[in-house]
């Protein structure tokens, strides 16, 4: 599984990397420098840290089959800490530190900081593809500079919880306790819509 997401985490930054007019500057031998916002501490730092190691696998697999017209990948790691103003702020700085040098933005964990840094990313006009935070308000703006790797929330979340139930008609009611953030909020007011539809209780809402 982590060779399989490593794969199309390649495919998908070549694309990608390909697409930027930065490349088109860079001389054979300098190095694609390419941010990875994940949040590295705070209480999403063990999901963090299991993508920085599926980002360093790609990284190496990449390089290790000669680059890009012999050009390597050097991932500059940005922790978001999954908070917002501090992704953001971590992302400023790195852009002040490397400048044009940097090609793209990737990574992506907290919905809350993605949506942020996105915004962000958007307006400096910097490729921002995102891979694991699974809200599709990121990529509903129909930004040019915002991509998404991941599938949304509703795809492998909503869906299958609304097939299990249509096949099992004993259901009669739902309970739904959510977390206060930006993923979790938007998936359980898409679930209560969902209770609507198949005519469910709605037990509890919290």
């Amino acid at each position: 599984m982590k060779k399989f997401r490593s794969a199309l985490l390649i495919s998908s930054l070549t694309i990608l990397i390909l697409l930027s007019s930065h490349v088109a500057k860079l001389s054979a031998g300098e190095t694609l420098d390419i941010g990875v916002l994940l949040p590295l501490t705070g209480h999403q730092e063990t999901i963090g840290m299991i993508e920085k190691q599926v980002f360093e696998l790609a990284a190496e697999k990449f390089n290790q089959d000669g680059g890009l017209n012999g050009q390597q990948i050097n991932l500059i790691f940005i922790d978001s800490i999954a908070n917002p103003v501090k992704a953001v702020n971590a992302v400023r700085q790195v852009l002040a530190e490397n400048g044009e040098n940097l090609l793209m933005l990737t990574g992506g964990c907290s919905s809350a900081a993605s949506w942020a840094v996105a915004e962000y990313a958007q307006q400096q006009k910097i490729p921002f593809l995102i891979n694991t935070a699974s809200s599709r308000r990121i990529t509903g703006q129909q930004w040019d500079y915002v991509f998404r790797l991941n599938p949304p929330e509703e795809e492998y979340l909503l869906q299958p919880i609304a097939r299990y139930i249509k096949n099992d008609e004993e259901y009669r009611s739902m309970a739904i306790i959510y977390e206060n953030s930006i993923c979790m909020t938007e998936t359980a007011r898409k679930l209560k819509q969902l209770c609507g539809h198949l005519k469910l209780d709605l037990s509890i809402w919290s």
